[in-house]
């Protein structure tokens, strides 16, 4: 891989979510705290006047689509998947946006990627204190120690989930489940377990091989052959348990999915591992867009993919190039014996 599209695919996988080594990688170097962006602008109807960067892209109508028109396609489904990449602070304030705005007569539930079960006791602890707020929150589960970006730039979908009286739930297992994944494979789990999960089925054979592919590039090419298949197979559990929590949330509301870009997309992603007796589950997918890419190439790729019901255009951040921690951690662990 070479160029800006070798480096827009590792972004996308670091950023994104899919799996990776929390001790090769460092999540908290992504952290980004701003505050600011014109991301409240986009969810006015007619804000956004020319260009892609702000507007949403429906991919059945193949058509650009207001906020309000958004808001409204996802008022009925049982299940709303939101994709971040998630050291974008503007992605964050558009999933507030989003839960703060759909079913506004049900109550929903919220279920992150970001919270596992380790957090279960100290979330339902919050969840019926008189004094839970947004900004006590983050102390509450203590997301400081979790490795993922800052805190600051998650608060707005904490405060939008709190507004509408929100059920908050965590939405993966806990590290010793996953670790336990990472050293043996789904073998680590029961046939029973296996079963209650969907995943005694394997992926069909070319959305395996996407997945393998993709966690390569995310890892810069420097994984050992050998690791990959566990890796895929965490993968795989996370997206099926992330599935399960959503179907474990009261039917009366609708259950609301924030998640890295990778859990969510429709092919292999969580929606894989839903049924549609479940219930009708939405896809909403944030995309960085270069501001030097044009319209007719953004919309040649959006028409391509097929991973998604909805695609918000945003800003691309500046970032670190990812690889370049990835080849010192490595180089680390080798001079370490």
């Amino acid at each position: 891989m070479t160029g800006s599209t070798s480096r827009r695919s590792i972004v996308k996988g670091l950023a994104a979510g899919v799996v990776l080594l929390p001790a090769l990688i460092g999540l908290p170097a992504f952290s980004r705290a701003d505050e600011g962006g014109d991301w409240q602008s986009w969810t006015a109807d007619g804000a956004v006047t020319n260009g892609v960067i702000g507007r949403i892209w429906s991919v059945e109508s193949e058509a650009f689509i207001e906020p309000s028109a958004l808001v409204d396609s996802l008022n009925d489904a049982r299940f709303v998947l939101i994709g971040e990449t998630h050291d974008n602070p503007a992605h964050h304030r558009l999933q507030a946006f989003l839960t703060g705005a759909v079913a506004p007569d049900r109550r929903p539930s919220v279920v992150m990627e970001m919270l596992t079960e380790d957090q279960a006791p100290a979330i339902a602890k919050f969840m019926t204190s008189p004094d839970r707020s947004a900004e006590t929150f983050g102390k509450a589960v203590s997301w400081e120690k979790s490795g993922w970006p800052d805190y600051a730039i998650y608060r707005p979908i904490i405060e939008a989930a709190l507004k509408r009286n929100a059920d908050i739930k965590a939405g993966l297992p806990g590290k010793q489940q996953t670790r336990a994944i990472g050293k043996d494979g789904l073998s680590a789990l029961s046939e029973d377990q296996q079963k209650d999960l969907r995943l005694s089925a394997g992926l069909p054979e070319d959305l395996a091989a996407d997945l393998n592919k993709e966690i390569i590039a995310s890892h810069c090419d420097l994984l050992p052959a050998g690791m990959i298949p566990n890796m895929m197979a965490v993968q795989r559990y996370r997206d099926a348990y992330l599935a399960d929590a959503l179907r474990r949330t009261p039917a009366d509301g609708p259950a609301i999915l924030i998640a890295g870009d990778g859990h969510v997309r429709k092919d292999r992603g969580v929606p894989f591992y839903l049924e549609p007796s479940d219930g009708a589950a939405v896809t909403v997918s944030l995309v960085e867009i270069d501001p030097e890419r044009t319209e007719a190439e953004v919309l040649s790729e959006a028409r391509e993919a097929k991973t998604a019901d909805y695609i918000w255009f945003t800003p691309k951040i500046d970032r670190d190039d990812p690889c370049e921690a990835l080849r010192k951690r490595f180089s680390d662990k080798k001079k370490d014996g």
